[in-house]
């Protein structure tokens, strides 16, 4: 609808309606009837064409119906139109991005109220989630749009529960520490059944925004309970962990003493079996020993009365003396 036009043929209808009044009042034939006519023709004309000329923008698709045959007819794009306003009737629908809130906090969504998704998990927890679609017209089903959900009815009477009904379902399979935990997995599963609800009413699924989960009072007090707990105990185990490191470097200390002492041990016992070796093989060397190390003053040495060897003891000492000079 050309509103420039519809308005210039109102004004001159007005304008040629003066003119045919005023000559009427005259109540002679004047120029000014004929001129009233004509302006008031051209005046008709531009508002059945301003009437009939639409516009649709590069972003919009028109769907046109025709009372006479009942029948829609193929949706029409940008550009300027003829539409014959008296045997067709026609709608725009715009193909950009809208969004649909349902969010708990009051006035964030497209209600005014609490409207955030209530749904239970498979064991029996209740969550309440926010969230946000957007979507668009689809350009090649806007006919089916405008057939199955006319005055723009598919807003609140299919996206709405058709959101809400889906969450519910797909919440519900999931435990209730999986809310959090599998929140891409849910995601996915929403977005891809709303998607193909969305695809057979004339709409597209552009995605689905999770914006926020809460869980009931009660839940939420015993997840706080639960973590404090779970802090307890992991610090418990550090002192424990502590303790043991401790103990265990004591243990480590205590048994490198033992190995020290056992491989100490192990060489006295090697050096005493090598000496006795080495004496075995020649006995002699223990004697020799013992004079070597006897004291300067020493002159006379007594021997067992069985001893098979007689010493020269001016040679034994002399090694002595000799030994222990300067």
């Amino acid at each position: 609808m050309n509103t420039f036009l519809i308005l210039l043929g109102i004004f001159s209808g007005m304008g040629a309606l003066a003119l045919i009044l005023s000559s009427l009042r005259a109540r002679r034939t004047t120029t000014l009837r004929p001129v009233g006519m004509g302006l008031l023709a051209v005046s008709f004309f531009l508002i059945i064409v301003g009437a009939s000329l639409v516009s649709a923008a590069p972003n919009e698709r028109m769907v046109v119906f025709n009372r006479v045959s009942g029948n829609l007819g193929n949706p029409k794009g940008p550009g300027l139109h003829f539409i014959n306003p008296l045997t067709t009737s026609y709608k725009i629908y715009d193909l950009s991005r809208q969004t649909y809130t349902m969010s708990a906090v009051t006035y964030e969504g497209d209600l005014p109220t609490d409207d955030a998704v209530p749904a239970r998990t498979s064991d029996g927890q209740e969550v309440f989630i926010d969230l946000t679609i957007i979507y668009n017209i689809n350009a090649d089903g806007v006919n089916d749009l405008h057939q199955k959900w006319p005055n723009d009815r598919y807003r609140m009477e299919l996206i709405r529960p058709l959101m809400r009904s889906v969450v519910r379902d797909v919440v519900s399979e999931f435990p209730v520490e999986s809310v959090y935990q599998e929140r891409a997995t849910i995601d996915d599963r929403i977005t891809e059944t709303v998607a193909s609800a969305l695809s057979g009413e004339g709409l597209m699924l552009v995605d689905i925004l999770v914006r926020n989960v809460t869980f009931t009072d009660e839940y939420a007090q015993a997840i706080e309970n639960a973590q404090v707990a779970e802090v307890r105990i992991r610090e418990e185990e550090f002192r424990i962990q502590e303790v043991e490191n401790q103990a265990k470097q004591v243990e480590a200390r205590a048994e490198g003493v033992a190995n020290a002492r056992v491989i100490e041990a192990e060489g006295e016992a090697k050096a005493l079996q090598l000496i006795a070796d080495v004496i075995r093989e020649n006995p002699d060397l223990l004697q020799y020993q013992y004079i070597v190390n006897l004291s300067d003053n020493v002159q006379i040495i007594a021997l067992p009365a069985d001893s098979p060897y007689i010493f020269d003891f001016p040679s034994l000492i002399q090694p002595a003396a000799e030994s222990t000079e300067p």
